[in-house]
């Protein structure tokens, strides 16, 4: 952020990837929210462990379809944002949009779609299961933990992101959905395992 309002070649050079952004619309947002949730963190894990085993099949349409259903959310709310309260980057706009974006869409969109889904993968897609855990409290044991990591980790990035042009924001939170799927994928990893051992 700070890079883009005080060097105009990042400005020039961003110039085309906001259009482009404007012009793939919603499907665009999609697409490139499950390669930022599914491509980068797979690509990094086997940098970090060459050996270590790709997702199944099952698992890779499910990761395609939650991060693109997360992503067509998260564009939907910061044209909504925009459309209301315009995309300055003064203190109040930028402060007004991470509040509604973390005390409200976090909450009761983005970590209960999260927890929910992975929570029927980590139940190897048994609807039956899944409610059985809901019912047993599990939903709560997990969102408190995510909705925590979320705010420690959202928080300062949205700052970032909503102090961008409009037409950016999206470009810049697919960069930190990458990082942020590497945590959400270890977090419900641990969860799986712990799962597993409590068999």
């Amino acid at each position: 952020m700070i890079a883009y309002y005080n060097s105009s070649a990042i400005q020039t050079a961003t110039a085309g990837l906001g259009e482009f952004k404007v012009k793939g619309g919603l499907p665009f947002a999609a697409l490139a929210t499950a390669f930022a949730g599914l491509c980068v963190p797979e690509f990094f894990k086997h940098i970090v462990a060459p050996r270590s085993k790709w997702p199944r099949l099952a698992d890779l349409l499910f990761q395609i379809g939650i991060f693109s259903l997360i992503g067509s959310f998260v564009d939907i709310l910061y044209r909504f944002l925009g459309s209301v309260f315009g995309n300055g980057a003064d203190f109040q706009t930028v402060a007004t949009k991470v509040l509604l974006d973390q005390l409200g869409f976090s909450p009761l969109v983005s970590i209960p779609v999260s927890t929910l889904g992975f929570m029927w993968r980590d139940f190897n897609f048994d609807t039956g299961r899944t409610i059985a855990a809901l019912k047993n409290g599990e939903f709560r044991k997990r969102f408190a933990p995510l909705m925590v990591t979320c705010w420690s980790f959202w928080f300062p990035c949205l700052i970032a992101v909503y102090a961008m042009p409009g037409n950016l924001q999206f470009c810049l939170f697919l960069l930190v959905q990458g990082a942020w799927s590497l945590l959400l994928v270890h977090m419900s990893s641990v969860e799986q395992s712990q799962h597993h051992e409590d068999q």
